[in-house]
C-alpha cells in the first residue's frame, strides 16, 4: 500500500487475488481513507514494495514487528544508528575472538505467548547452551548472537548506521530528519504510520509536541568487560548473577556451542555497581573488574569494554501502544519486560495492533 499525492494505490502481483485500488483523497483525511482502503485488504493481499511504515530501532521489537507487518502484505523501512540490526543483541569481534557482550541468550519457555513465533524467526540460528552443565532455557545465534537478529532482518529493509534525530507529521504524512555517518543531513518519507521501539528516553526525545508521552519506564545500566584469559583461571563457573558488585555475571565465550578459540569471558557488572560507575573512565573501571576477578581466582587481560546505559527494564509500561489517530505505535522491551523474547512479543502486537486498525 503506498500513496502518491492525491491517491492510494494498492498493486497486484498476479495471478492470485492481488488488486489494484485508487481513492481519491482530495477533501478527505489521508490517514482515515487510508484505513477505509485498507479494510476491503484481504489476509492474503500483496502491496507494492515502496514502504508505508518507518520503523526506528532494529532490535527485537522492531524486527519482529517488521517481519509481522512483511508477512502481511506491509512493506516497512527500519532506521537504526548501530552498524548491525540487533540493537542490545550483540557482539563485539576482537583479535582474540567475538565477545556477545549485549544480551547472553533467549528464553523461549518462559513466556509461552513469545516462543512459538521467536523460535520459527530463528531456527536455522537457535541453539540450546547447558551453561555448564545447568538446566536453564537458554538458548544463543550460532556461530555469534549477532546472527540472530541478522537472520530476523533478512529480507527486511533497514537504513543502518543512521539516526533518526526529528520526526514530524505533515498533511502528507510521518516525515523523519536522518543523520548519516559522513555527517550529512537527511529526510526520509512520507510514510503513513511510525513505530518506535527504541529504549522509552530515546523515543520521548523524538516525539513532537502532538504525540502522547509514553508512561514512565525506567531502566538498569549494565558496563561490561571483555577480557583474555591468562594462565590459571578456572574450568569450571560458580556465578550466577546474583549479586550485585562488579563481576555479577561471568560466561566463557569460548565454551559456547559453536565459538571456540582462545580462553576468553564477558563480564557484567551489577545494576548498582554499573550506575555508581556508569561516569567514571572506562580505564578505572576495567581495573577495579580486572581487580575483582582476580580475587575470585580469574586472572585476565582486559580486551574491550562497554557501557549499556539502558540494559535492563526495571520498570515497564504496561503493553505497546498504538495511536491510530496519529498513525504513531510503541513497542520495545520498555513495553514489555526485561527479556529479548518480550520486546520480540511486544513488536508482533503492535503490528497485529496496526493491522487492525486498518482494518477497522
Amino acid at each position: 500500500l503506498r500513496t502518491w499525492g492525491s491517491g492510494v494505490r494498492i498493486s497486484p502481483s498476479p495471478p492470485s487475488a492481488f488488486f489494484v485500488i485508487t481513492a481519491r483523497l482530495a477533501q478527505i483525511d489521508r490517514l482515515t481513507d487510508l484505513r477505509q482502503a485498507c479494510r476491503s485488504l484481504p489476509s492474503d493481499a500483496a502491496v507494492s514494495s515502496s514502504p508505508v511504515v518507518a520503523i526506528v530501532g532494529a532490535g527485537a521489537a522492531g524486527l519482529a514487528c517488521a517481519k509481522t507487518l512483511h508477512a502481511h502484505g506491509v512493506m516497512s523501512r527500519v532506521f537504526d544508528k548501530g552498524r548491525f540490526a540487533g540493537g542490545r543483541i550483540a557482539t563485539r569481534t576482537t583479535p582474540v575472538g567475538d565477545f556477545d557482550h549485549g544480551a547472553q541468550f533467549v528464553r523461549l519457555h518462559a513466556q509461552p505467548d513469545d516462543s512459538a513465533g521467536l523460535r520459527l524467526a530463528s531456527a536455522s540460528t537457535l541453539q540450546a547452551w547447558d551453561f555448564h552443565g545447568r538446566a536453564v532455557d537458554a538458548w544463543i545465534g550460532v556461530p555469534q548472537m549477532r546472527q540472530l537478529p541478522a537472520t530476523w532482518a533478512n529480507g527486511l529493509s533497514i537504513a543502518s548506521s543512521v539516526t533518526v534525530t526529528r520526526l514530524a507529521r505533515r498533511a502528507d504524512g510521518w516525515w523523519l530528519t536522518l543523520h548519516e555517518p559522513a555527517g550529512a543531513t537527511s529526510t526520509a518519507g512520507p510514510y503513513d504510520a511510525v513505530m518506535l521501539t527504541v529504549p522509552v528516553p530515546q523515543l520521548t526525545a523524538l516525539l513532537p509536541a502532538v504525540a502522547p508521552p509514553p508512561p514512565p519506564v525506567t531502566y538498569a545500566p549494565c558496563l561490561t568487560l571483555m577480557a583474555a584469559c591468562l594462565p590459571g583461571c578456572p574450568a569450571s563457573i560458580d556465578l550466577d548473577g546474583s549479586a550485585d558488585g562488579p563481576v555479577a555475571w561471568l560466561a566463557t565465550e569460548h565454551d559456547k556451542p559453536g565459538r571456540g578459540g582462545a580462553a576468553r569471558i564477558t563480564v557484567q557488572a551489577g545494576p548498582q555497581w554499573s550506575e555508581a560507575h556508569f561516569e567514571v573512565p572506562a580505564e578505572a573501571v576495567q581495573e577495579q573488574m580486572v581487580r575483582a576477578l582476580a580475587a575470585c581466582g580469574w586472572p585476565v587481560e582486559p580486551v574491550a569494554y562497554h557501557r549499556w546505559r539502558y540494559a535492563r527494564v526495571v520498570q515497564a509500561a504496561p503493553g505497546p501502544q498504538w495511536h491510530g489517530a496519529l498513525g504513531l505505535g510503541y513497542a520495545g522491551d520498555g513495553f514489555s519486560g526485561p527479556r529479548v523474547g518480550a520486546a520480540w512479543h511486544s513488536g508482533v502486537v503492535l503490528a497485529h495492533r496496526y493491522l487492525a486498525w486498518c482494518r477497522g
